[in-house]
């Protein structure tokens, strides 16, 4: 379900359902068995939650939470986590992780082409007996032999900058070096075959480099009627 706005709505069930709420408002919310629920963006006026039924929460809250027997309520934000480098550019493909109180990963996720990346980390689990928040994360980011962390205490969504210290996005990345030389190469190659030989026409050579993040082609056009001399 998803857009709605609901006065009640109930999941009941002895037989394992599950039900995914997104951007809704719903007054009464109604968990019973062993249903299971996840709530993302969603206002709720009341939670109930009985026998060994659990909810997850992301980025909702409830004006009242009722857990019985062995019911559980976990919650959840948004931590929104901005990477830089050593003079402030957005550094792309960095990897954000972040890691419980017992050294356990909780999320890793890369930034994207601005920089960002966006984990979902627990605040706490609420049960009949009482609140147990989870305490302070350690968010790092890493790129190559980069390195950048800070400690983060989820009680909200949250936003976080990591900067990259030392480090600077080259103008020229050292992902083109290896196509580059290759293409060095080919054009050596080339010029030692036809030296001393004059051409009549131009002539057009093709290079392509391709790998999973930078494709590069370069084209190179000799001159009509020109010369090579190699020594």
């Amino acid at each position: 379900m998803s857009n709605s706005t609901l006065q009640s709505f109930w999941s009941y069930s002895y037989d394992h359902s599950t039900v995914y709420i997104y951007n809704s408002a719903i007054e009464d919310l109604w968990g019973y068995g062993f249903s299971r629920g996840h709530l993302y963006n969603a206002l709720i006026g009341t939670l109930r939650l009985d026998d060994n039924s659990r909810f997850w929460l992301v980025n909702s809250t409830s004006n009242t939470y009722s857990e019985a027997t062995r019911s559980e309520v976990y919650i959840c934000w948004y931590l929104n986590v901005h990477v830089i480098d050593s003079i402030g550019q957005d550094v792309l493909a960095a990897n954000v992780t972040a890691i419980y109180p017992n050294a356990t990963v909780a999320e890793s996720k890369s930034t994207d082409s601005n920089g960002w990346s966006r984990l979902t980390l627990m605040e706490k689990m609420m049960n009949a007996t009482g609140e147990f928040p989870i305490g302070n994360y350690t968010v790092e980011a890493t790129y190559d032999i980069y390195a950048g962390e800070t400690s983060v205490n989820i009680t909200g969504n949250q936003q976080t900058t990591l900067t990259l210290e030392d480090f600077v996005i080259p103008e020229f990345s050292s992902f083109l070096i290896l196509p580059l030389f290759m293409f060095a190469t080919l054009l050596a190659a080339v010029a030692y075959r036809r030296k001393r030989a004059h051409v009549s026409a131009p002539l057009t050579y093709s290079f392509t480099y391709s790998d999973n993040k930078f494709p590069f082609n370069m084209t190179f056009l000799e001159i009509a009627d020109c010369v090579w001399d190699v020594f």
